[in-house]
């Protein structure tokens, strides 16, 4: 009997605390505010307290040096240039300006000159490179951190060591890889390079192999500064000079052939001789044709280096005033001899 009253004097107990518990209200967790819905202030579950808050994830680019002769600084029209979207592209200025990065636009390089190094006055009027940080960005979307290094009428030997125009590229690209690696909004994915020069050598009667042991050496200086890649634009056609002009065009052929850390990302100035203008220069009309070309091929070998393969754009066109199409070297109608 005495263990019966017991049990029901605990179970009176119990039911008197659980009563309690039931009508008070509930007690927030420390940190928040009670609302209406018994949430939090902000009406979201707060984080587990045992997961770190990531800081904010940085954007990745690809730094790159467009470096080169004419075609590569660029003798268009800025008006008629192709437009790159608001950050898809920017522009280090290693020269007048590395404290930002400023938008791709039709400008790109024209403040970059250094008098010991590169200086192409104010000839650079309209470029390539817009349309291929465009194209490139609508492929990988990846930005690009553009670095202008290049100086019309050089041949490959006014890149050599010792003469400043080498110095001062490798010096810009330094810059930019630095600036970018130390911000807190971008972090550095690759660090390549576009090369378009040969013309001058063609001009000159450049031979392929100096031509070819000329680049390598250019851009082994750059290599061994973290470069990854050169990627090659072909140098044009010539109405005047055909043979000279295939010459160094079969050298950029055979060097992207040879060495694989070149790589050939357009052949289209070849095909664009009715847009070609004084001086060994093109139409903006052509720069941006073959900057987009560029920068597709530049986009599909990034996303897959191993299964890359050039596929040409471009027959050239080249016509001499005795023969025509084709570059047939003329009769000499005295000798009756072909030379």
């Amino acid at each position: 009997m005495k263990r019966v009253l017991w049990l029901l004097l605990i179970s009176l107990l119990l039911c008197g605390v659980l009563s309690s518990c039931a009508d008070a209200p509930a007690t927030p967790p420390a940190g928040t505010e009670a609302t209406d819905s018994g949430g939090t202030g902000s009406g979201e579950t707060p984080e587990d307290p045992g997961t770190p808050i990531q800081p904010g994830e940085q954007t990745e680019v690809d730094v790159v040096l467009f470096i080169g002769g004419t075609n590569m600084a660029g003798r268009g029209d800025a008006a008629g240039s192709a437009e790159c979207a608001e950050g898809h592209a920017y522009e280090f200025r290693a020269v007048s300006d590395p404290t930002r990065l400023y938008p791709m636009t039709a400008e790109f390089g024209r403040a970059e000159n250094k008098g010991y190094g590169l200086q192409d006055g104010e000839r650079k009027t309209g470029s390539m490179v817009p349309a291929f940080c465009e194209a490139y960005y609508q492929s990988t979307q990846t930005p690009i951190v553009a670095v202008s290094a290049s100086e019309g009428d050089t041949t490959v030997q006014d890149w050599g060591a010792g003469k400043g125009k080498l110095e001062d590229a490798a010096e810009r690209l330094a810059a930019a890889v630095e600036f970018v690696g130390q911000s807190e909004t971008y972090r550095v994915r690759r660090v390549l390079a576009v090369w378009c020069q040969g013309e001058a050598d063609a001009e000159a009667g450049t031979g392929a192999e100096d031509y070819i042991r000329g680049v390598e050496a250019v851009f082994g200086a750059l290599f061994r500064r973290g470069l990854e890649v050169c990627m090659v634009i072909q140098t044009g056609a010539s109405i005047a000079k055909p043979v000279q002009y295939e010459i160094i065009r079969e050298a950029q052929t055979r060097l992207c052939g040879e060495n694989e850390r070149f790589v050939m990302i357009s052949d289209a100035f070849a095909g664009l001789l009715e847009l070609s203008g004084e001086g060994g220069g093109y139409t903006q009309e052509a720069y941006n044709l073959v900057g987009t070309d560029a920068g597709e091929n530049a986009a599909r070998y990034v996303l897959d280096p191993d299964g890359y393969v050039f596929a040409s754009g471009s027959a050239a066109e080249e016509e001499d005033q005795y023969n025509g199409p084709g570059i047939e070297l003329p009769v000499d109608v005295w000798r009756q001899t072909e030379y």
